[in-house]
């Protein structure tokens, strides 16, 4: 895992978060569930909007994913 929070003089600020991990992944009938190697799992549910937009809800928020233009 790697992360990192800069600061500016300004008071902005740029964070970035990056993870590897390895599992399964399952995903049927609005439900999603991603199973880190060694770890509990982790589930949510989703969501297509058409073609190029999908929602996935989990505990740790709601992020909507769109298929670039």
């Amino acid at each position: 895992m790697k992360t990192a929070l800069d600061i500016t003089a300004d008071d902005r600020y740029r964070y970035s978060f990056h993870i590897a991990e390895s599992g399964m992944w399952q995903a049927a009938d609005g439900r999603w569930t991603r199973t880190p190697s060694g770890s509990v799992p982790v589930s949510g549910t989703y969501k297509f909007d058409g073609h190029d937009k999908v929602t996935c809800a989990g505990n740790g928020g709601t992020t909507i994913w769109k298929r670039a233009d």
